[in-house]
Parts: C-alpha cells; sequence; structure tokens
C-alpha cells in the first residue's frame, strides 16, 4: 500500500508536466492552424484573381466584337493596351499559384502534425489520469480491508 501510495505521489507531478506540455503543444497547433488559413485565404484570393481576370478578357473580346467598336481604331489601341495588361496580370497570377498552392499543403501537413502531438499528449494525460484513479481506488479498498480487519481483530478479543 505505502507503494502505491508513492506512485500516486510521483504521478502528480507528471500529471503537472503534462498539462503544461499541452498548453505548448495547443499553441503551436492554433498558431500552425492559423498559418494554414492565412496560406489557404491567399491561394483562393489567387485563385479569385485568375477567374476574374478571365472574365475580363472574355468581357472585352466581346466587347470588341460589337460593329460599332470594330470600326472605331482607337477602341482597338486602348483595348489592346488594356488587354495586354490583363495577360501580364493573368499570367503572373497563374506563375505564383502553384508555389502558393504548395505553401498552402506544406502548412496543412505541419498543421496536422502539430495537432497529431497535440492529441497524443491529451491522451497520455488522460492515462496517467486514469492510472491515478486506478491506484486510488486501490489504495481506498486497502484501506478499507485494514479497517475492516482491525475492527474484526477489536471484536474478536
Amino acid at each position: 500500500m505505502h507503494k502505491q501510495k508513492n506512485l500516486v505521489k510521483r504521478i502528480k507531478p507528471l500529471t503537472r508536466l503534462q498539462e503544461l506540455r499541452i498548453k505548448r503543444l495547443e499553441k503551436v497547433y492554433h498558431e500552425k492552424r492559423q498559418a494554414y488559413a492565412e496560406a489557404m485565404e491567399i491561394v483562393e484570393q489567387r485563385q479569385a484573381s485568375i477567374d476574374n481576370l478571365k472574365t475580363k478578357r472574355s468581357n472585352d473580346f466581346h466587347y470588341l466584337s460589337q460593329e460599332n467598336v470594330m470600326a472605331n481604331s482607337a477602341c482597338h489601341t486602348q483595348a489592346d493596351t488594356h488587354r495586354y495588361w490583363l495577360e501580364y496580370d493573368l499570367e503572373k497570377d497563374e506563375y505564383y499559384l502553384p508555389a502558393e498552392q504548395e505553401r498552402m499543403e506544406e502548412a496543412q501537413t505541419t498543421m496536422m502534425q502539430a495537432q497529431k502531438e497535440w492529441l497524443r499528449s491529451r491522451a497520455r494525460k488522460q492515462g496517467l489520469e486514469k492510472q491515478t484513479t486506478k491506484l486510488k481506488k486501490i489504495i481506498n479498498k486497502q484501506e478499507e480491508n485494514k479497517q475492516e480487519l482491525e475492527i474484526e481483530e477489536t471484536f474478536s478479543s
């Protein structure tokens, strides 16, 4: 019984240490989750920009194909300049998108690893708590048995 009480005393600091570890890992997990959300937002913005530029390009094409615009050379010159910059922006966005998607995937991987470590640490703490509860029940049962034996000895004497 004395050995089991010592175990309970030794588990308490381990539980406290595990609580601190859980807090640290939870903070890391939340930071990684925030980094992933930011990376995902960047990818979504880049994709929205690409979609918007493609829509503008299509609208410009339809505008320039109208008869009254086709006859106006000034409109064509201005439209050519506009189309050049649309194509430039589209090409730039399409160039950067894969790198941003890769960063988002890396952020997701590190977030998932941080989450796994955090959950594993929580499970360890729960295991320690279960062991402590079991030991306390055993100690209580042994103390009850000891008290019953003492009472029986007192009445039998």
